[in-house]
């Protein structure tokens, strides 16, 4: 996943540490890797595979081998809406997809900072804005995996799973966050 650092420049702040937008070409990059390069693509849709088959949703579905990469392939097809509708949005708005890492310290400040990005972004001007096509995106999935679901399955389940994917985007940003320390520690001899 890319991160970089969000700068709001100081007085007397040089303007190359200024906020600069994404580009198309970063957008489309970003895309990619986040959704087809990078291994927690493919680990989030297996690890929520992996819970509903826990929970056995949906039971239509039933256990098994068969059932689990089902669920897992709908998990990953939800969050490939989710994010096409999501960087869609963005583009024709103007607003950025990157997460950029806090550039404070200590752990509240950050998890607090992964937390208030979950639900704002910048536009091209650098003006903090509502991340509204983050969760178009997040109720898109969801309602567009109602196809795929048990006829059982309405609007209320397709809520409830956007609801469900918005509060995923939480932990997202805090991995995102921490995600330097995470690799040092993952890295340790």
């Amino acid at each position: 996943m890319v991160s970089v650092a969000l700068a709001q420049p100081a007085p007397g702040t040089p303007a190359s540490q200024a906020y600069v937008p994404i580009t198309g070409a970063e957008r489309w990059k970003l895309y990619v890797n986040d959704n087809f390069v990078d291994p927690l693509a493919y680990l989030r849709a297996f690890a929520s595979g992996g819970l509903q088959q826990l929970g056995d949703a949906p039971p239509e579905w039933r256990q098994g081998t068969k059932a689990y990469f089902e669920r897992t392939g709908s998990s990953f097809g939800q969050f490939l809406i989710d994010d096409t509708v999501r960087t869609g949005l963005s583009a024709a708005a103007g607003l950025d997809t990157r997460y950029h890492l806090c550039k404070c310290s200590g752990i509240k400040p950050r998890v607090l900072h992964a937390i208030k990005w979950t639900f704002i972004t910048r536009n091209n001007e650098g003006k903090v804005r509502v991340d509204w096509p983050r969760f178009a995106g997040d109720y898109a999935g969801a309602f567009a995996s109602n196809a795929w679901y048990p006829d059982r399955y309405s609007y209320k389940d397709a809520l409830r799973s956007g609801h469900q994917q918005a509060a995923f985007e939480i932990g997202s940003n805090l991995l995102k966050e921490f995600k330097p320390e995470i690799r040092k520690l993952l890295h340790r001899k």
